[in-house]
């Protein structure tokens, strides 16, 4: 690859990550008023960081396979400063002469839409190795949208004004609309039609993921040299944030005395498995995500330094874990070992952890969220689906307790599979340190986790006959 080439990818790679940081800040990954006052007079590891890789390209001391990711951070940073001056300058969005509102922008360029997606996607896949099926399909559900909803336009004809029709035009198409019977036949302009309350249609949020997605493709776009800049770049959605309640102790009491939990049920005579019990009760006191739980194997019960703990690794191909920092030892809480977590193990020999459990065709956990949020919490915990308390609510009660019992931050990032940077201490201050806590240390911080009012007598997993 020649100079050229590796300047336009890392330009590409630079613009998606600005892209992503946009995301994660508008949606609640909070940043407080000192940072935002002092992000460029401060000490900052990454802006460090970016600063020693300039130096390094100056005197040609990178190596050839380094130039690429190096100059993909410097931009990225550049980017991101551009982005904080404008913040705190406005005017200088004002100045700045957009072509975004052009019309048209290219008029010898007639490329349709669709005609650079698999291109894109390609390209996608290349640069990062370990993008899952799931993440492509996404992408592509997004562009068969915007086809269904636009039309398969000509890309350099495209402008602000039809960013902003196509973000408000999504707010008019319900949710489920392929499954559910009254939606499924009819097309999007059909739907849109129908003025369905805005209540039954996309969130904000699936709303904001489109147009992520978009961004991501346009800009891309930009840089294979179809069009002069992304006319979407601006268009977005205001999102709510900390969509995900926790649960109190309280929420917790219910959660274990509702039918699941309660031998002397219907529910639990006739529907009660083992996986699922197992599957809330692991979600309440390890904090890991829906799809690690359902990738455990009963192998993945080991015992390191004297600590009985899971082993989250992404060693097989079968695994899909969401980061690398997913890869991680986590310590079992002792409320497990109380609950016989050690002999259910036992018992079910050689396989997954949860065997009852069918993994999605799309996403590993999709099967087990639908049942716990769309049907066991609708029928059996009355007032969860109104206060945002859903599956993925028992990571966030467990983050946000260990926070409040103390636990040390990095440690905790540790047990739960956190990118440093998602909480705020970036890759470069934490340093190798991050992977390298000792068995003990974890455990001690794990058992420093307790919910004050959490009552567990009298549950038993042994008394459900099916796995």
């Amino acid at each position: 690859m020649n100079y050229t080439e590796i300047k336009l990818k890392a330009r590409q790679r630079a613009e998606e990550m600005h892209n992503e940081w946009l995301q994660e800040h508008f949606h609640g990954m909070k940043v407080s008023e000192a940072e935002i006052e002092e992000a460029r007079f401060v000490e900052d590891p990454e802006q460090d960081y970016a600063g020693d890789l300039k130096r390094k390209l100056l005197l040609g001391e990178l190596q050839p396979d380094e130039v690429e990711d190096s100059l993909t951070f410097i931009l990225y940073k550049t980017l991101q400063d551009k982005t904080y001056d404008e913040w705190r300058n406005p005017e200088l969005i004002l100045r700045e002469q957009s072509r975004a509102f052009a019309v048209p922008q290219e008029q010898g360029n007639t490329d349709r839409f669709s005609k650079h997606i698999e291109d894109f996607l390609g390209d996608k896949k290349a640069t990062k190795k370990k993008l899952q099926k799931n993440s492509l399909d996404a992408y592509r559900d997004t562009f068969a949208l915007f086809v269904d909803v636009m039309g398969d336009v000509v890309l350099s004809e495209l402008t602000y004004k039809d960013g902003t029709a196509f973000r408000d035009q999504l707010m008019l198409v319900p949710t489920h609309r392929k499954k559910r019977k009254e939606y499924k036949d009819k097309s999007v302009a059909e739907l849109i039609a129908m003025n369905i309350e805005r209540s039954k249609c996309m969130s904000d949020r699936t709303i904001s993921e489109h147009l992520m997605y978009l961004n991501a493709y346009l800009s891309w776009v930009v840089t294979a040299g179809v069009m002069r800049s992304n006319p979407f770049e601006k268009v977005t959605i205001e999102v709510a944030k900390n969509p995900y309640t926790p649960y109190t102790a309280e929420d917790l009491n219910t959660l274990f005395r509702s039918p699941l939990f309660v031998p002397g049920s219907q529910y639990f005579k006739r529907w009660a498995r083992r996986s699922n019990w197992w599957l809330v009760t692991l979600a309440v006191f390890t904090g890991a995500r829906i799809s690690e739980l359902l990738q455990l194997t009963t192998d993945d019960l080991i015992e390191k330094d004297g600590v009985l703990g899971f082993s989250m690794l992404d060693e097989e191909e079968t695994k899909r874990l969401k980061s690398d920092a997913a890869r991680r030892f986590v310590p079992v809480h002792h409320q497990l070992k109380v609950l016989g977590v050690e002999e259910y193990v036992e018992q079910l020999g050689q396989g997954l952890l949860l065997p009852a459990i069918p993994h999605g065709a799309r996403k590993v956990g999709e099967n087990a969220s639908k049942w716990y949020n769309e049907r066991y919490r609708e029928t059996y915990l009355q007032g969860f689906k109104e206060q945002r308390k859903v599956f993925h609510s028992f990571r966030h009660t467990f983050i946000q307790e260990s926070l409040r019992r103390n636990v040390d931050l990095l440690k905790l990032q540790a047990m739960v599979g956190h990118e440093p940077e998602q909480m705020k201490a970036t890759k470069s201050y934490a340093g190798e340190q991050f992977n390298r806590f000792d068995a003990n240390t974890l455990a001690e911080q794990m058992e420093l986790v307790q919910f004050d009012g959490l009552r567990l007598e009298g549950l038993d997993w042994k008394s459900i006959g099916k796995e």
